[in-house]
């Protein structure tokens, strides 16, 4: 039995963040209900390759204060950045306005959560308030996540690219793009079309943005659809593009797909 490990034998994509803290290359996964002792299993295995986790929607809040607050400390010891889905303060926003989101998001900081995201996806809070909700968050202290786009998608790359840069000028650290705006309907792969419009529109900020993959809430969405989307965007942005909503039983897939180690292999020339 060896103790040698097989990363040292191998080559990695010089291009690739291979260590955390990562500030380019992020993978965020995504905890839609997790069992406690199950998410300690994934994140022993492969906590390594995941940088930013959230809790998809408001699912969270059907957890006890003391399942809750287990999960946000396991996260936090193997150094992931845990938040709410933006469908948190949307639905507070319905419920109550700028005031309930504001009660919220400072229950997230008392929580130790670090991060606030704030979004869009059904259309209905005009941008301008959006803007406001993220001043409000960074008032109390918490690092902002913008997402752009419906999950009704309208495809319009150059809307995303306008929306992405105001969400940057209010001082977000990172911008998703939801993943409903580029998938094509027709072929099931990368709307090309809006992808080269964040690419041409948002180059000198393209490492702070992150490119979320479709998951099951998407109709139609296949496992192999998922891999395949995956495999495209990292073929056309490169193996340190930012990465979110990966199901916690894809992220191994995913950094493989990064390094070169699933489908065709890379030469010398692509390590580079």
């Amino acid at each position: 039995m060896t103790s040698t490990s097989l990363r040292e034998i191998l080559k990695f994509p010089a291009r690739r963040s291979q260590s955390k803290p990562r500030t380019t290359g992020l993978t965020m996964a995504v905890d839609d209900g997790l069992p406690l002792h199950r998410l300690k299993d994934l994140l022993d295995l492969s906590g390594d390759y995941v940088d930013e986790a959230k809790f998809i929607g408001s699912s969270a809040c059907l957890l006890t204060p003391e399942m809750l607050n287990a999960k946000i400390a396991l996260y936090r010891d193997h150094g992931i950045d845990v938040f709410f889905g933006g469908q948190f303060t949307e639905v507070l926003y319905a419920q109550g306005g700028k005031a309930a989101v504001e009660t919220g998001v400072q229950a997230l900081q008392d929580l130790g959560v670090a991060s606030a995201e704030i979004s869009d996806t059904y259309d209905f809070i005009p941008l301008s308030v959006r803007l406001d909700l993220m001043d409000l968050a960074l008032g109390i202290g918490l690092k902002l996540h913008g997402e752009v786009g419906a999950k009704e998608a309208l495809g319009d790359g150059d809307k995303l690219v306008e929306e992405a840069l105001a969400c940057f000028e209010a001082a977000c650290h990172m911008v998703t793009i939801e993943a409903g705006e580029f998938v094509d309907a027709n072929t099931g792969g990368i709307n090309r079309p809006v992808f080269d419009a964040i690419q041409r529109g948002l180059s000198d900020r393209i490492d702070r943005i992150m490119f979320e993959i479709p998951g099951r809430w998407i109709p139609g969405t296949t496992s192999s659809q998922i891999h395949r989307m995956s495999k495209e965007l990292i073929g056309l942005a490169g193996p340190d593009v930012s990465i979110g909503s990966v199901a916690f039983d894809n992220v191994f897939i995913v950094e493989a797909v990064r390094n070169g180690l699933t489908g065709r292999p890379l030469g010398p020339k692509a390590l580079d």
